[in-house]
């Protein structure tokens, strides 16, 4: 944050923390870090909540990513039609481009209602139920339910081990996009300045931000706009035919579950077993197992046991 914004910031009794927004910062930096992702929010709510649409693209769409921060795609971008080139048609499907909807938006203007469509090849290809809410799940061998895409009030959330199975299998990238604007209380003003601005970028986001403010400099707003990408796992971890052989051979325990979908669990395999007290009788490692001569105290060289492993 550049001195003026923050200036005005503590001027006015407010905290620059709630202009940074590191949990969106945090976002834009790592886009799937949670069991769900959000894939597209629809809020009426201007300032204070981030805009956020997220879509598939190919591999060759990485470096043109992270060259700029503004929205290549949004929910409606992917309807698909004619295009005219040169003086003829040319019929264009909703991913000519080389970018894939998760979920898109179809606006009836003389309703004044909008609708959300799930990417068809991803409800087929895992098979997904889609119930009278409009909601996908999985359905097991014994009719229970997962659920896997949710269309809430404000938001499409999807859980996540569904997108990194599907970019696998289609070795497509996920892209993000934020869009948060923030400002202090009160009207905006009928006109106002730039105040600077800074931008921040890595291997795989970039963002930028504006400051915008007035000659009294009793009203400020902030801007960000961002771009991400997650690149896809080998096409094995799919978890679909013929990549979906996976053989327990001992016995596993789920202690907690990771993001992917994946779990951590206490295991019994003894190649994955290591020591408790590797590091003396004040040092516990990660996993149970057996001890070393020299691990630590009388007795605990013999412990043995079951230690987390990750599946």
């Amino acid at each position: 944050m550049n001195e003026i914004a923050r200036r005005i910031l503590v001027d006015q009794g407010l905290k620059p923390v709630e202009f940074e927004q590191p949990h969106v910062i945090d976002l834009i930096r790592k886009p799937i870090s949670d069991v769900w992702t959000v894939v597209c929010t629809h809020n009426d709510k201007v300032f204070g909540t981030p805009a956020i649409f997220c879509c598939f693209a190919n591999m060759e769409h990485k470096a043109q990513i992270l060259e700029e921060s503004n929205w290549l795609k949004h929910p409606d971008s992917f309807s698909p039609g004619f295009c005219m080139s040169a003086g003829s048609a040319r019929f264009d499907s909703s991913s000519y481009d080389g970018f894939h909807f998760i979920v898109m938006e179809q606006y009836f203007h003389s309703l004044e209602e909008a609708q959300f469509h799930l990417n068809q090849e991803f409800a087929l290809l895992f098979e997904l139920y889609r119930d009278p809410s409009g909601n996908y799940y999985k359905i097991d061998e014994c009719g229970n339910r997962e659920p896997v895409v949710v269309f809430e009030k404000h938001q499409v959330k999807v859980k996540t081990k569904y997108l990194l199975r599907y970019m696998c299998a289609r070795q497509f990238l996920f892209i993000q996009f934020v869009d948060l604007r923030v400002s202090t209380p009160g009207h905006m003003p009928f006109h106002t300045d730039p105040m600077g601005d800074d931008s921040d970028a890595g291997p795989n986001y970039i963002f930028d931000r504006w400051y915008q403010g007035n000659e009294t400099e009793n009203y400020l707003l902030s801007m960000i706009y961002a771009r991400s990408y997650v690149e896809p796992g080998p096409i094995e971890d799919c978890g679909l035919w013929p990549y979906d052989e996976d053989e327990e051979q001992y016995p596993e325990f789920i202690i907690n579950g990771l993001p992917d979908g994946s779990f951590e669990r206490f295991t019994c395999e003894e190649s994955k077993l290591t020591t408790r007290w590797c590091a003396g009788s004040t040092g516990l490692a990660t996993s149970w197992g057996r001890c070393a001569p020299d691990a630590g105290s009388e007795g605990h060289a013999a412990a043995r046991g079951t230690g987390p492993a990750t599946a």
